[in-house]
């Protein structure tokens, strides 16, 4: 997960960060065993309904992260208050799947860091 498609060459000389607009909410779970471990699982959704971005993260040390690009698929359509209660665990196990991450413990990790980065974003 600690790779990237910089050449031995390149350098990355900045990073823009788009500003939230005042309607955006956006929640972040990180499970690990230690304080300042590596996570086990993290789950983060963003949504900004002002600048039409819906997103949400899965990830872990075991593999890069997997990016959910239009988020409204992952909450059955939802994205009001309560989008967070119509999270598709179905969705995520095929994501989970298609990058080979099959062991249980890790999977159901990952739903419950996503649910409730999810509820945070819904809090907030």
């Amino acid at each position: 997960s600690f790779t990237t498609t910089l050449e031995s060459d390149e350098l990355i000389q900045s990073v823009r960060v788009p500003k939230l607009s005042s309607l955006a909410r956006w929640g972040f779970c990180k499970f690990c065993q230690k304080a300042g471990e590596f996570a086990h699982a993290i789950g983060a959704v963003l949504h900004d309904p002002e600048r039409e971005v819906f997103r949400a993260v899965i990830g872990a040390i075991e593999s890069p992260p997997i990016i959910i690009a239009d988020a409204a698929k992952l909450f059955s359509g939802k994205s009001d208050a309560d989008f967070a209660t119509e999270i598709d665990e179905k969705m995520i196990g095929s994501l989970l799947s298609d990058r080979n991450i099959t062991d249980i413990y890790l999977r159901k990790l990952s739903f419950v860091a996503l649910k409730r980065a999810a509820l945070e974003a819904c809090a907030t």
